[in-house]
């Protein structure tokens, strides 16, 4: 017997920020995200892989930057990559800031934060 909801797969998360140009900026020309869809200058949609999208909702002042998401309820977005070497030169070169470097016994997880402070993190399954 089935509780729940059945066949629940993600489809976008929501990032929402305060500078969209900027967070586009970053999300696309930095990290390498392709751009998907621009919704006018309040939303816009980056390819993550898989058909999932990142959704970056901009303009928003209440909520972003100033949570913290391990105390707050947040959201840390979490990409697999398959060479976080060579991910981790790409961002540290253009001047990313690395929050956190777990080497776990089961995984490499890279934790950085975008212009806005807001964390995501790129992990190597070992």
């Amino acid at each position: 017997m089935t509780t729940g909801i059945v066949s629940l797969s993600l489809d976008m998360l929501l990032l929402f920020v305060h500078d969209l140009e900027r967070e586009v900026a970053f999300w696309h020309g930095v990290v390498g995200l392709p751009l998907a869809a621009r919704h006018g200058d309040s939303f816009a949609e980056l390819d993550m892989g898989n058909g999932r999208r990142l959704g970056l909702h901009g303009g928003i002042t209440s909520i972003g930057a100033d949570k913290d998401p391990h105390h707050s309820g947040g959201y840390i977005p979490a990409f697999t990559c398959d060479d976080i070497e060579a991910a981790a030169k790409r961002l540290d070169e253009r001047g990313v800031r690395l929050v956190n470097r777990q080497d776990q016994p089961y995984a490499l997880i890279l934790t950085y934060a975008d212009p806005e402070g807001n964390l995501f993190e790129l992990t190597k399954t070992k």
